[in-house]
């Protein structure tokens, strides 16, 4: 059955169909691979850079914050000269410091390096406390105030309340506020490229945005993170990616000083350089795909059509094969008919004796004996002048059927005309079995016929001779059979005889 498929016409189509699906899964799966990956190594790509941004921005404000630290440590040590002028030299030094005020813990002001009397906001100061009681001696980012946010434009300050603690102890002793200028940090943003969409935000520990920064500047806000980012509960540095609103999200996290820093970028305009990229493979893909299609049609209508033409040809010769076997069938019928003995169905005169040379020819060759036998019915001109010719076509008949029963293979028999028959008897024989066979046949040939109601009785003469004894040639071997039929038919009737050189 394999076999059979394999040879079929429609193998090739199938097997042509089945190359292009491969093919056609091949290349798309190779797109859509290459897609994906492409496209989480630009994300990631872009998530590095931004990680790299939030880390530098987080550090450089640590730096100002642990100076800040420092400083304040510095105010409580006792080589430290209380007046307002040293902190105002310390100042001068840095001036991202713009403001440091030392208060009690109560809030009561103690120092300041403005002329300043006011007590630390309330809100600012359980702030604090509360800081403290959950995260140790840890600088604090306070939220903005209410009032402060409603009566005062935006400011490009952060404050920070640093805990100050004795040095050969843990316990806190004073609260330290200043204000940061955080102007110096658009320095570090501005050699970043952000993009159109992209935003560097600055939260504190309750997750509200303090500042925004883009490519167009920054702004000072105070809006709440969207839901999904860090809390002010996370510790250390963590990097998160949020495809909310198709946004892509960085953060960093101060260890100490309670604040994040989060880059954001839109994954339309991160992923704008490969969806050009994409847009261009997956037009050539298309255009592979009808390519690969239409080769594929193109290749099935030449199969079809060389099917077809197949067909058509084997139809054609089938036809021609049929017409030269009717043409054979003829010619072998009229060959056989011409070769055959029209009334007996035995060799007639011609094709006994071509067939009766090449059986000589052979029976040389292999030196055996071959015999010639001419038998002539009796009385069978009186049986055919009595009762018709009809009974005697029908007794000529029934002797040739009996005649060629007892032949074996390789013998043949012929009908010369009237009722004489010659029998080549051919085989490995001998003249004892000759003999005995020529016996068997003049008593089946003498035995009674029942032909259309008749009962015939008729017996045989038959000659006998035999090459190379009596001739070399089928001529010679029949006239000496001849002679022998005759010598048998003057004995009586039923009688064979071998031939003898005396008879001639």
């Amino acid at each position: 059955m394999i076999r059979r498929f394999l040879s079929s016409p429609t193998f090739p189509q199938a097997l042509l169909l089945s190359l292009c699906i491969a093919t056609l899964a091949f290349l798309w799966g190779s797109y859509w691979h290459h897609g994906q990956t492409s496209r989480r190594a630009a994300l990631q790509a872009k998530a590095a850079e931004h990680l790299s941004l939030a880390r530098s921005a987080v550090e450089n404000l640590q730096q100002r914050v642990d100076r800040v630290r420092v400083i304040g440590h510095l105010m409580l040590s006792d080589g430290f000269s209380s007046d307002d002028q040293s902190l105002a030299r310390m100042l001068a030094e840095d001036p991202t410091l713009k403001r440091l005020s030392l208060y009690d813990l109560d809030g009561r002001l103690l120092k300041a390096t403005t002329p300043d009397t006011q007590p630390l906001p309330e809100q600012w100061l359980a702030e604090f406390h509360a800081h403290i009681a959950q995260q140790g001696n840890k600088p604090f980012l306070p939220r903005p105030m209410a009032s402060l946010q409603a009566a005062e434009p935006a400011s490009w300050q952060l404050p920070f309340l640093i805990p100050l603690t004795s040095p050969d102890s843990i316990e806190l002793k004073r609260i330290l506020l200043v204000q940061l200028d955080v102007s110096p940090l658009t320095v570090l943003l501005n050699h970043a490229d952000l993009g159109a969409t992209g935003l560097v935000r600055l939260l504190d520990r309750a997750d509200e945005g303090r500042l925004h920064f883009t490519n167009g500047g920054m702004t000072a806000a105070g809006k709440r993170l969207r839901p999904g980012l860090p809390t002010a509960a996370d510790a250390g540095m963590t990097t998160q990616y949020s495809t909310d609103q198709e946004y892509q999200s960085l953060y960093s996290r101060a260890r100490d000083s309670g604040f994040s820093v989060v880059v954001s970028q839109q994954v339309g305009e991160i992923l704008a350089a490969h969806q050009r990229s994409f847009s261009r493979q997956l037009w050539m893909n298309l255009g592979m795909t009808l390519l690969i299609l239409g080769g594929m049609i193109w290749a099935m209508r030449l199969l079809q059509r060389r099917h077809e033409a197949f067909c058509a040809l084997e139809q054609a010769h089938r036809i021609d094969q049929e017409r030269i076997s009717r043409l054979e069938d003829e010619h072998r019928r009229s060959t056989h008919a011409a070769a055959t003995d029209h009334l007996s169905g035995l060799h007639n005169r011609r094709q006994f004796l071509d067939t009766c040379a090449e059986t000589l020819a052979r029976q040389r060759n292999l030196r055996r004996l071959m015999a010639i036998l001419f038998i002539d019915m009796d009385r069978f001109k009186s049986i055919n002048d009595s009762l018709g010719h009809k009974v005697g076509d029908l007794l000529l008949q029934a002797v040739a059927g009996r005649i060629s029963r007892a032949l074996e293979p390789g013998d043949q028999a012929a009908r010369f005309g009237g009722d004489e028959f010659v029998v080549l008897l051919a085989g490995d024989r001998s003249e004892e079995q000759i003999d005995t066979w020529v016996r068997d046949l003049v008593n089946k040939l003498t035995a009674v016929y029942a032909l259309d109601e008749h009962e015939v009785n008729t017996s045989p003469s038959i000659g006998v001779s035999i090459c190379p004894r009596d001739g070399q040639e089928v001529d010679g071997l029949i006239r000496c059979a001849d002679a022998a039929m005759y010598s048998a038919k003057q004995s009586g009737r039923g009688q064979y005889r071998f031939f003898d050189p005396s008879l001639n």
